[in-house]
């Protein structure tokens, strides 16, 4: 039970990594128009978590040796909550590139801590076939966003973007307390 414990908190934050990053894409076609973007801003956002998970990638594995990989696990997605939260308040194309990017390296520091963490805990005659669940689980996130996206995009508002992005704290929120 433990076993199976640790495998759907950490594959819950890869479902939330997904579905960020698939979201933008459905949304990217309402935000355009809204915030007045040019192909730089464009090209910008759509890179900007991409960019962040680079950089995350590269430091969480370091931070989280020196918290520990329980406290970084919470921190993580608290930050991916409340960045979440705050793509909906954003006014211009800078404010939402620089959200997006921290989103990134909240994102990345999910899989720097993630997967070492069933690594950790998992039998070994388990740890594979889990840790492959890590990526499947990935992409059901990012297909749930894009279907949740295109129901969201139908349903009209000016500002239905801003529900689109910051829809991502409600999968987080959900794993939050599954992982306390």
């Amino acid at each position: 039970k433990f076993h199976l414990r640790v495998a759907a908190f950490t594959t819950g934050g890869m479902f939330i990594d997904g579905y960020i990053l698939g979201m933008i894409g459905i949304a990217m076609v309402l935000i355009g128009p809204k915030l007045g973007l040019n192909p730089f801003w464009e090209g910008m956002i759509g890179s900007s978590a991409l960019i962040g998970i680079f950089l995350g990638s590269l430091m969480f594995g370091w931070v989280t040796d020196r918290i520990g990989r329980k406290n970084a696990f919470l921190v993580d997605l608290i930050a991916m909550i409340v960045l979440s939260i705050l793509q909906f308040f954003v006014t211009d194309p800078t404010q939402l590139f620089i959200v997006r990017v921290i989103l990134g390296v909240a994102i990345g520091a999910e899989y720097a801590i993630g997967a070492a963490f069933m690594s950790e805990f998992l039998p070994r005659k388990q740890r594979g076939t889990l840790l492959a669940c890590l990526n499947a689980v990935w992409t059901l996130g990012f297909v749930v966003a894009v279907v949740i996206g295109i129901f969201m995009q139908h349903s009209g508002g000016d500002d239905i973007w801003r529900w689109m992005l910051a829809s991502s704290a409600v999968p987080a929120i959900i794993v939050l307390f599954l992982r306390w």
